[in-house]
């Protein structure tokens, strides 16, 4: 009886510590999963954060600007930097013109975007591409 009991808790450890885990080796990487998909802002512009809930830190691949909504055209790619120094962080601002996102090196599953006041009078949109491992997740911006 004593072997089976050892036998149990063995077994039962073995499936605890077997859990899935986020983070996969060999570019078998979950999906990304966000708090928002979208975010929408007024003319005068704002301060918005998307926070990534299953990773512990994503960095930005890049944004393009949406010109012909009809189309699904997207053209003027923007590739992002980092900020160099000590607390740098890797490709951790991305800076759009008309918006900014950044990563804070303390935050490393949030995205900070800033979009500045439309003057132009017609609504405006632009992708914002985060990557996690071989994962990508794509934050849609609207400003009216």
């Amino acid at each position: 009886m004593k072997k089976f009991f050892t036998l149990l808790a063995l077994i039962i450890s073995v499936v605890i510590t077997s859990c899935e885990s986020n983070e996969v080796p060999d570019g078998k990487w979950k999906p990304i999963k966000v708090d928002k998909q979208q975010l929408n802002f007024l003319s005068d512009g704002g301060e918005q954060t998307v926070t990534m809930q299953n990773y512990s830190s994503w960095w930005i691949s890049g944004g393009y600007v949406a010109h012909d909504q009809v189309k699904n055209e997207y053209t003027g790619y923007v590739y992002p930097v980092s900020t160099g120094g000590e607390d740098a962080c890797t490709y951790d601002l991305l800076d759009g013109g008309w918006y900014n996102v950044s990563v804070p090196c303390d935050g490393r599953n949030t995205a900070v975007v800033k979009v500045f006041g439309n003057t132009a009078g017609t609504a405006r949109q632009a992708n914002i591409i985060m990557t996690v491992g071989d994962s990508f997740v794509t934050i849609k911006l609207c400003q009216e």
